[in-house]
């Protein structure tokens, strides 16, 4: 499928981040109101301007999307692979080690996120076979039912994986006549439904520490900083309570 594509759900991306931010500003607002007088002026004592420091890695940023969006498979073996090594090496050499140095850089959290995600998707296999023989007769035939479905598998498993199986089940239904409409360029699957499971698959990853590889990671990286996180669970209920409404709401603007 066209890699742009998914440029244009934005709408659905603008509504549930728009939501967020909103939320977190009146509550970052209503716990900085109750903490003590002595706690803001140590605030105000450290504050500094916002700014960026090693700027040039957002070219290298964009260049590991520009890897994945332009370089296929039939362009080489390890092409791509190659191509944002390249890249990596370049944010290496280009930007400053003073600032990698201020971001306490380790591999720990990418290697504990390693562990748990090779364990992960080899577990997930056989749930993912089944599904994906037996998708079609699960009663998902509508955008909200993608939507959902994909959804609440990805935030236990990985929003890729989740995607790829929908993806196919929703194009084997085409083929036996149990979804129509216009199709998406290159695909067999309705724009429609490809929008629901792309949209599922993606944000509620969100759900769990487990839902995407970021998740767990930006939770490595905090407790090695000493910064308390939530336990799994304890997580799974502040995105109940703030994840879950967002996503009714999309689901009845644009499912």
């Amino acid at each position: 499928m066209p890699f742009l594509w998914t440029l244009g759900l934005w709408k659905e991306m603008f509504l549930v981040a728009g939501i967020l931010l909103v939320v977190f500003f009146f509550m970052d607002r209503h716990f900085y109101g109750r903490e003590t007088e002595t706690v803001r002026k140590a605030d105000l004592a450290h504050a500094s301007p916002l700014k960026i420091e090693g700027a040039i890695n957002i070219v290298w940023l964009l260049g590991i999307v520009a890897c994945a969006a332009f370089i296929r498979d039939d362009h080489g073996i390890f092409v791509r692979e190659a191509a944002m090594v390249g890249c990596v090496l370049g944010s290496k050499f280009t930007s400053p080690a003073e600032t990698r140095e201020k971001n306490a850089f380790s591999w720990f959290p990418i290697l504990e996120v390693a562990a748990l995600f090779i364990g992960i998707f080899l577990t997930m296999i056989p749930a993912l076979l089944i599904l994906q023989a037996g998708g079609d007769k699960l009663g998902v035939d509508t955008p909200a039912k993608f939507f959902w479905a994909s959804g609440i598998l990805s935030s236990f498993l990985d929003n890729a994986p989740t995607y790829l199986v929908f993806f196919e089940t929703a194009s084997g239904m085409v083929d036996k006549g149990l979804l129509s409409g216009a199709l998406v360029e290159g695909t067999n699957v309705p724009s429609h439904i490809l929008q629901a499971i792309a949209c599922g698959s993606v944000f509620m990853g969100a759900n769990t520490y487990i839902g995407n590889g970021p998740n767990f990671m930006v939770k490595a990286i905090a407790e090695e900083s000493k910064v308390e996180m939530p336990g799994f669970f304890g997580y799974m209920k502040w995105s109940i309570m703030f994840l879950i409404p967002c996503f009714v709401i999309t689901t009845l603007v644009f499912f």
